[in-house]
């Protein structure tokens, strides 16, 4: 596990990510796991921490635009310039250049991150199926298509421990109000039944159900 540092060379995270219970060191289970494995991650801020960066929490939805430009930017031409409210370049690039285009998902649950994805995004990430995420995801739909886009993915989270007909009536409900990918969580949390799940194999076989 590397960090993209300058394009070239990162940092290696491979030590710090071993540490972390909730990530397997190895996968198990051949029959279980078959086609493309896909890994995502996630990067967040704390209101805290953009205090401590003397950065306006209240601005953060302006800023993470212009870093989405940025980012874009960067990813798609070998010398860039920019000159932003917030970001300034002057001749830089990043070396290789991703072969395919990197997709950007926001979140959240105000009319404003809905408008955002819409219009700047590749998808939108909710928490869990809840009558807000799934009003939310018609919201995206009608933002999109007043921005002559079709649709953008939307994600949400199920749990593998709620009653069978109960998640599946839920899926449902996602795809109706057009959802297009979920995340099955078999993980226990709280206030959530205990899946029983302990080990990776129990994982893969909770998914292959």
């Amino acid at each position: 596990a590397a960090t993209r540092g300058d394009g070239t060379t990162g940092e290696d995270e491979t030590a710090n990510v071993r540490t972390s219970k909730a990530i397997p060191l190895k996968l198990r289970g051949k029959e279980a796991v078959s086609g493309n494995f896909e890994v995502r991650g996630e990067v967040l801020f704390r209101k805290k921490e953009f205090d401590a960066l003397n950065a306006d929490f209240e601005r953060r939805g302006v800023v993470i635009e212009e870093q989405v430009a940025v980012m874009r930017e960067l990813w798609s031409r070998p010398l860039v310039t920019f000159d932003g409210a917030f970001h300034r370049i002057d001749r830089a690039g990043l070396a290789p250049l991703p072969v395919s285009p990197i997709p950007v998902w926001f979140g959240g649950y105000s009319e404003a991150s809905f408008s955002r994805s819409a219009a700047k995004g590749d998808g939108h990430v909710f928490g869990h199926i809840t009558p807000a995420a799934l009003a939310g995801a018609q919201r995206i739909t009608q933002h999109a298509r007043t921005n002559g886009r079709d649709a953008i993915a939307l994600h949400a989270i199920t749990d593998y421990s709620r009653p069978h007909n109960e998640w599946v009536g839920a899926l449902r409900e996602w795809r109706d109000a057009g959802g297009t990918h979920v995340a099955i969580r078999t993980m226990p949390t709280r206030n959530v039944p205990d899946s029983g799940c302990r080990t990776v194999d129990d994982h893969l076989r909770a998914f292959a159900e």
